[in-house]
């Protein structure tokens, strides 16, 4: 599970991920960067839960030996995240005050909790409501900064699965219950779980937008960095495609960017990825070229839209990026395939 979990990240945060770009004679002027909103206030949780872990041998041909760990959350933290025009809602419980001011600052929240995850050695359960309040994915961590990810599904007999009563979910704070387990059991006509994982109450602030979706959901089509960003951004795309090297692309990346990808490059070498398979990845999905279809700006932080080919096929882009020192650079970077039947 959580090898698969490395793909998936690393084409999110390699292939078609999380990167920034470059380049003072895109900049038309200097902006400012946006007010940050006040931190979020730490909530509280209850409940008890169990959570999964792995511990890897040095040889990658060897399967990891799997451990339980049990959850007995005090603390809880939600935030909103935006998954193309639909506003979710993430809810987490955990045994450790978590780290709010990196968490709220984090343009990618979910990367940020499993960095805390690991630095803390916490352990925390995450379930992700859609618009209409069903469960839609979970989250765990136990302590070591791996994720277990599944999607959820309503009526599966086997596969994960998630439930929410809340009380309290008007934009600015949630309180209620979430439940996670696997597969369907019916008594009497009565439907549960087949297996409960986790059973815990929440209530918490909900966190400020990040500002990647402030910027995507309010920012300005006409602010004066657009043109800076729409430049920089395509120029990167020409760079990613030919880059051989890490050190190729880092000058196009903002600092965070820079660290996330050597941490992750670490990490994929100790199961056995070598830096030029990872690069490999990398090309491929931004081997083709790329059209820019929208941009908006706040000051120094710009999202831009893109139409893009790769290797695979045609993808849907959107990379968020910020002014530094005059130039613009990539700091996350979310490219999707096309469905067939949307060419």
């Amino acid at each position: 599970m959580y090898h698969g979990y490395l793909l998936t990240r690393l084409t999110l945060a390699l292939t078609t991920a999380l990167l920034l770009s470059s380049c003072g004679e895109d900049v038309a002027t200097i902006e400012k960067m946006p007010p940050s909103p006040p931190l979020t206030a730490v909530g509280t949780a209850s409940g008890t839960g169990s959570l999964k872990t792995y511990v890897w041998s040095n040889d990658p041909n060897v399967p990891p030996e799997r451990k339980q760990v049990d959850l007995v959350p005090k603390f809880a933290y939600a935030y909103p995240a935006m998954k193309g025009s639909e506003r979710t809602v993430w809810m987490v419980v955990s045994d450790q005050s978590p780290d709010i001011a990196s968490i709220d600052g984090a343009d990618d929240r979910a990367d940020a909790l499993r960095l805390w995850c690991a630095k803390a050695h916490a352990n925390f359960s995450a379930l992700q409501l859609d618009s209409k309040g069903k469960p839609m994915e979970s989250q765990t961590c136990a302590g070591d900064g791996r994720i277990e990810s599944a999607r959820l599904s309503e009526d599966s007999t086997m596969s994960d699965r998630g439930r929410s009563e809340l009380t309290v979910n008007d934009g600015k704070r949630v309180e209620g219950t979430f439940t996670t387990g696997v597969g369907s059991s019916r008594v009497n006509d009565k439907e549960s779980f087949a297996e409960t994982t986790g059973e815990y109450h929440i209530a918490a602030d909900l966190a400020p937008l990040t500002l990647r979706d402030r910027v995507a959901t309010t920012g300005d089509e006409h602010a004066t960095g657009v043109p800076g960003a729409k430049a920089a951004f395509l120029k990167y795309w020409k760079a990613a495609s030919s880059a051989k090297s890490l050190a190729d692309i880092e000058p196009w990346f903002t600092p965070d960017r820079q660290a996330h990808n050597k941490v992750q490059m670490d990490e994929m070498a100790k199961i056995g990825w070598t830096q030029e398979r990872m690069m490999k990845m990398f090309t491929s999905g931004h081997a083709g070229s790329a059209s820019v279809t929208g941009a908006k700006a706040i000051g120094a932080a710009a999202v831009v839209t893109a139409e893009a080919t790769s290797e695979d096929g045609p993808l849907s882009c959107q990379a968020f990026l910020l002014q530094l020192n005059g130039a613009w650079k990539i700091g996350n970077e979310q490219c999707r395939m096309v469905p067939k039947d949307k060419k």
